[in-house]
């Protein structure tokens, strides 16, 4: 039969109907997507800068140590002074180990977030 009593035009109306539906759905799980992967990137970044922050601090840190040991070794500074350094470089390496993991981990949610 060429004609099925109009159900061919019923079946075109839902096809296109669904179609559109599908559409929607297409470019509201793109919009979510692209919203994470900002957040994710702004994750990132922010992650990134509390690492160089926090690189910067023990690099100071490091140099306050040294400065501290040459002063013990004369005998300028004495030894809570020296182990008080010495703590403080210590914190120092644990926030930057801390932060590059952060920046670390914040880097492949990114990745798997674009890869994915």
């Amino acid at each position: 039969p060429i004609l099925q009593k109009g159900n061919e035009y019923f079946d075109i109306k839902n096809a296109k109907y669904d179609l559109s539906i599908k559409q929607e759905e297409y470019q509201l799980a793109i919009k979510e997507v692209e919203k994470k992967i900002k957040q994710a990137f702004t994750k990132y970044k922010t992650a990134n800068r509390i690492f160089q922050q926090t690189y910067k601090i023990y690099n100071l840190q490091e140099q306050k140590l040294k400065r501290t040991e040459e002063s013990s070794a004369i005998g300028a500074v004495g030894k809570i002074d020296l182990l008080n350094s010495k703590i403080s470089h210590d914190e120092a390496r644990v926030k930057l180990y801390e932060s590059e993991m952060a920046a670390l981990k914040a880097y492949y949610e990114l990745m798997l977030l674009i890869e994915g």
